[in-house]
């Protein structure tokens, strides 16, 4: 049965891998042919080497590309909230160095810029309104929606006496407290604690 479903080999078939079994044995003995192989070889090794090369051109300039964009609305949101430039100039520098950020350093830069107060151009149209909104000539109280930020919350600490006690002193104010306490004397600790 597998004879009947093997193909049958045609005679040029045959031929073909003869010739082609000789032929490795020719190409070993002809250096000729080898080093025509061999400089091929490195033609098509520095051909891959260019391109390889030109992906990554191409993939960097995508890249910065990327970047200027994000930097470009970045730099548009915050004209929008009011940061102003002295000229082009500064603006295209500021553009320039968003634009060569890392990805780590351009998110902390744009988090750093959404707590920029947001009332600096709100400030300016205030200032160039008519006195008309003015009250008896006094000039209406700026409210903030931001409250102030402090560093200490507003808490108070405790106070603590930080100096350094050394072991002579503590001992000493511990045999005084128990002599004064055998006394029947106050101590300063007593007095501190019962009043």
């Amino acid at each position: 049965m597998e004879d009947k479903t093997k193909p049958t080999e045609d005679p040029a078939a045959k031929t073909e891998s003869d010739a082609a079994k000789k032929k490795p044995a020719q190409q070993e003995g002809d250096p000729a042919r080898v080093s025509d192989l061999e400089k091929e070889n490195r033609q098509l090794k520095a051909q891959v080497a260019e391109l390889q090369k030109r992906v990554q051109e191409l993939e960097a300039e995508q890249k910065a590309a990327a970047c200027r964009s994000r930097a470009k609305k970045l730099l548009t949101r915050l004209e929008k909230q009011g940061l102003s430039f002295a000229s082009d100039e500064d603006r295209e520098a500021e553009l320039k160095r968003l634009a060569e950020l890392s990805d780590e350093a351009f998110a902390a830069t744009e988090a750093a810029y959404e707590r920029l107060p947001k009332s600096a151009k709100a400030d300016k149209d205030k200032e160039e309104k008519p006195a008309d909104s003015d009250q008896g000539g006094k000039p209406a109280a700026k409210a903030s929606t931001e409250t102030p930020l402090r560093s200490d919350a507003g808490v108070r600490p405790h106070d603590v006496d930080d100096r350094k006690v050394s072991l002579e002193d503590r001992l000493r104010d511990g045999f005084m407290a128990a002599y004064r306490n055998r006394v029947g004397e106050d101590s300063p600790e007593h007095s501190q604690i019962n009043a």
